[in-house]
């Protein structure tokens, strides 16, 4: 299957609040045409989050909320879903890239001030194993995200090394690494524009649940003692900065381009437009996904099928691994 694609992407998302406009805006622009995208449900890293219980319920959540995004867009085929917790194959792998790392390497790549546990620590090492797993061409990432994947191609690289030395094949990559990062512009929170916009936090994310009204108070929520603002000036103005840069994701049109049309801004008049805009962009999505979360049965189909689809896409990858690592005698790799 992976040959009528000529990329694959990958997306997690963790389950510990409702899915909010941040992460429509960076899915919606993971999705391409041409590509496969790999979506999973991060309830493993959800316990390095101090997370006793993952609700069941949340997680259905997120899985009807990954496919309404791209039935809106009618690429459904080109989505696979899945529930990390149903891989096994993924804390096995991890298990190995925690063994292959220095202490060091992970302090750095944690970017978890405050650790709830010792998963906290280990989240870059779990977010490693996903994409080795998975082997993606590219990855949507935030910018809080970048120390995680300069320790992913470290423990790459040391894979690569290792497995060279094994076979004596100076340039061949039997780890590959992600081809391209898409990062994504950080969304911050409406009411505080120096906090990022958290499912924790639901006073201050939009929700995808939410209606006009609720859209309405949040974008209100962002206080600003000036009527009109130059466009020159926004530098000072973090939190209008803010709602300009929310502005151009949801129209998918270039900053530069939008600043030069609208000058000076009216902060009333964007906040209205703002509202509106972002209901209208949500609207179908918020529809879709109340409609499959009445329709059950069709996501436990969609998730097992994901699941099934997946276990034949890293089998392979992980049996090459264990070969490698000597955890398992290569002439048993096809019984």
């Amino acid at each position: 299957m992976n040959n009528r694609f000529r990329e694959v992407g990958l997306f997690g998302i963790k389950p510990t609040g409702q899915p909010h406009l941040a992460n429509y805006l960076c899915l919606n622009s993971t999705i391409k045409r041409d590509s496969l995208m790999l979506c999973f449900i991060a309830d493993l890293h959800s316990l390095s989050e101090g997370y006793r219980l993952i609700s069941r319920s949340m997680t259905r959540l997120m899985i009807g909320f990954c496919v309404s995004v791209f039935s809106t867009k009618l690429l459904l085929n080109r989505c696979i879903v899945y529930i990390q917790s149903s891989m096994p194959l993924s804390p096995y792998l991890n298990w190995i890239v925690v063994c292959l790392s220095k202490p060091n390497d992970v302090n750095h790549a944690s970017s978890s001030r405050a650790q709830s546990n010792l998963g906290s620590l280990l989240y870059p090492s779990l977010m490693t194993a996903d994409i080795v797993l998975c082997r993606p061409t590219y990855l949507c990432v935030g910018s809080d995200q970048i120390k995680h994947i300069e320790y992913a191609n470290t423990i790459i690289t040391k894979f690569n090394k290792l497995f060279r030395l094994r076979i004596l094949e100076d340039d061949y990559e039997f780890v590959i690494r992600p081809q391209r990062l898409l990062r994504v512009l950080k969304v911050m929170s409406f009411k505080d524009p120096y906090k990022k916009m958290s499912k924790s936090n639901n006073d201050s994310s939009i929700s995808i649940l939410d209606s006009y009204l609720n859209i309405r108070t949040k974008v209100y929520s962002f206080k600003d003692n000036y009527m009109i603002i130059e466009s020159n000036e926004l530098c000072n103005h973090p939190g209008v900065f803010n709602l300009i840069s929310i502005y151009f994701l949801c129209t998918e049109t270039n900053n530069h381009v939008l600043l030069s049309v609208i000058k000076p801004i009216s902060i009333v008049v964007l906040k209205s437009l703002l509202t509106k805009l972002i209901y209208y962009k949500m609207y179908r999505i918020r529809k879709k996904t109340i409609r499959y979360l009445r329709m059950s049965g069709l996501l436990d189909k969609i998730v097992a099928s994901g699941k099934d689809w997946m276990e034949n896409w890293c089998f392979s990858n992980v049996r090459h691994i264990q070969v490698m690592m000597g955890l398992l005698d290569k002439f048993k790799t096809s019984n």
